[in-house]
C-alpha cells in the first residue's frame, strides 16, 4: 500500500515554524516506515513570499513568482493547491497575522484543515511545541486514512 501524502502549508517561518520544519524533516523516515504517512511541506510562506517545494526535490523550496507573486494572497495558495491537485491539505498558522486568521473560513471552504499556533487565534493550543504539532498533524492524517478506506 502506498503511503498517504499529507500536504502541509506552513504560514510563518519564525521560531515555531522553523522548529516544525526541522522536526518533520528529522522524523520523515520513521513516519513513513511506522505509520505509512508522508508529510510534505508543499508551501511555506514568510510574511511576503510563498515558497513551493519542487517536485522530486524533497525539502527544497524556491520562490516561484509565476504562481505566487510578492506579496502572495491566500487565493494564490488555494489556486496553486487546486492546479497541483494537492490532497490532504493542512494549513498551519504559525504567525501573528490577523489576515491569516481572517482567511480560515476561505481555507476551510477549500478543503484545508487548520492548525493554529497564531497567538491572536482562539484555536491555539495551550502548549505549542513541534512535537505537539506533529501529533496533531498525525491525528488529522489518521482521519484522511479512514476516509480513503471508506471510499475504496
Amino acid at each position: 500500500m502506498s503511503a498517504i501524502k499529507i500536504n502541509l502549508i506552513l504560514f510563518g517561518i519564525g521560531n515555531v515554524g522553523s522548529a516544525l520544519i526541522n522536526q518533520v524533516i528529522q522524523q520523515q523516515k520513521s513516519l513513513l516506515q511506522e505509520k505509512n504517512i508522508e508529510l510534505v511541506f508543499a508551501i511555506i510562506t514568510n510574511s511576503t513570499l510563498a515558497f513551493f517545494e519542487r517536485e522530486g526535490q524533497k525539502n527544497r523550496w524556491d520562490a516561484d513568482f509565476t504562481k505566487s507573486p510578492a506579496p502572495f494572497t491566500i487565493q494564490n495558495l488555494i489556486d496553486y493547491a487546486k492546479e497541483a491537485e494537492l490532497e490532504n491539505l493542512i494549513a498551519i498558522d504559525a504567525t501573528t497575522s490577523a489576515e491569516i486568521i481572517n482567511s480560515y473560513d476561505l481555507l476551510l471552504q477549500n478543503n484545508f484543515d487548520i492548525l493554529s499556533v497564531n497567538s491572536n487565534s482562539t484555536l491555539q493550543e495551550p502548549e505549542v511545541t513541534p512535537e505537539n504539532l506533529i501529533n496533531q498533524i498525525l491525528q488529522i492524517a489518521t482521519l484522511y486514512v479512514a476516509q480513503k478506506r471508506q471510499i475504496a
